[in-house]
């Protein structure tokens, strides 16, 4: 089994995949993971081209897992909605629920995902666990749960959490 981390926006998370990359090491054959575009160069997020870029790199890795946070949640449901990403399973972290306007596939997108772990702080600015859990609940399927983890961040940093529930070890 392989993996593919899908980052937040911020450049910051530059180093983030690192540290989620070094975590997966001991489960997983290959990790890798996307740089995205606007992380080097002062451009708008560009999601097409992003899920373009994360289709590619998921072509090489046989099955695999999808670790996400934030963004990196939206390029994957899109992706899996459009038929581009087909991971056997995810870990969402942080899913930016005000964040999703315009996104009409979101709730499609839900609805085809294989078995995903949404992990979400309690009242994380961008979506509180409850609000998570509510729109999971509207839109997902009977694949997907919710955990809640505390704080009052958009940040996700425990990363033997982020390992364990990666590998099916939690």
């Amino acid at each position: 089994m392989n993996a593919l981390i899908l980052g937040g926006q911020s450049p910051r998370h530059q180093v983030w995949v690192r540290q989620v990359a070094e975590s997966l090491q001991p489960y997983f054959q290959v990790v890798t993971f996307l740089d995205y575009q606007h992380w080097q160069k002062e451009v708008s997020v560009d999601l097409e081209y992003e899920i373009g870029q994360a289709s590619h790199l998921a072509s090489e890795l046989g099955e695999y897992v999808i670790i996400a946070k934030s963004l990196g949640t939206m390029l994957a449901v899109h992706g899996n909605a459009l038929g581009l990403l087909h991971p056997s399973r995810c870990i969402f972290l942080g899913l930016p629920l005000k964040a999703l306007d315009g996104l009409e596939d979101m709730p499609e997108g839900l609805r085809r995902l294989p078995p995903t772990v949404f992990v979400q702080n309690a009242q994380d600015p961008l979506g509180s666990f409850a609000d998570v859990q509510a729109y999971v609940a509207a839109h997902g399927n009977g694949r997907v749960k919710c955990l809640e983890t505390p704080g009052d961040t958009h940040n996700y940093v425990d990363f033997a959490l982020i390992a364990k529930l990666a590998s099916g070890t939690h």
